[in-house]
Formats: C-alpha cells, sequence, structure tokens
C-alpha cells in the first residue's frame, strides 16, 4: 500500500513490530482500519524540514500476518470504493 506521511518522527518507520492505521476517506466520511500488522517497504522524502530532517514522505508498506477481521475490513473498503466509482460512472 502505498501512503503519504507527515511525521516528526520518521525513525518510527524502522520499527520492526509496526502496527499502522489506516485512514481512507469515503463518501459518508473517514473509514479507519486499526492496527494492521506491517513492515517498510520503500520510502522517498518529498518535503523537508528546514533542520534538514524529513518533514513529509511517500512510503509503500507491506502488511503481513493479517487477522481475518482485517481481510474482511478491507474487502468491504474495495467494496465501497467500486460501488462509489459505479455511481460516478452512472452520473457522467
Amino acid at each position: 500500500m502505498l501512503v503519504d506521511l507527515l511525521t516528526h518522527e520518521p525513525q518510527i518507520l524502522m520499527e520492526p513490530d509496526l502496527h499502522l492505521t489506516v485512514r481512507i476517506p469515503g463518501p459518508s466520511g473517514d473509514y479507519d482500519i486499526e492496527s494492521l500488522p506491517g513492515m517498510l517497504s520503500r520510502v522517498s522524502v518529498i518535503e523537508w524540514h528546514p533542520d534538514h530532517k524529513p518533514a513529509a514522505m511517500r512510503a509503500t508498506f507491506i502488511f503481513h500476518d493479517l487477522a481475518q477481521t482485517h481481510h474482511d475490513q478491507i474487502e468491504q473498503v474495495l467494496q465501497l470504493a467500486l460501488e462509489d466509482d459505479l455511481e460516478k460512472t452512472d452520473t457522467d
């Protein structure tokens, strides 16, 4: 999953036991999937603080050992995105 991050503590991305909350905006509000176990795969700094520390980054994470509830939540988000896309196509 590719995400954009704003952080004052970029070193936290290197933690071996990383758990992420993914917030996905939707038509009726944000949808959170919490405590996804994952690891950093790739990172690019896209903005710097004046003290030469990363301010904004684009990172790719790999999720692993997902619980069934996480699979279900991801499936639900994908279904909502598909339905939203179909509604946009119908109104065009």
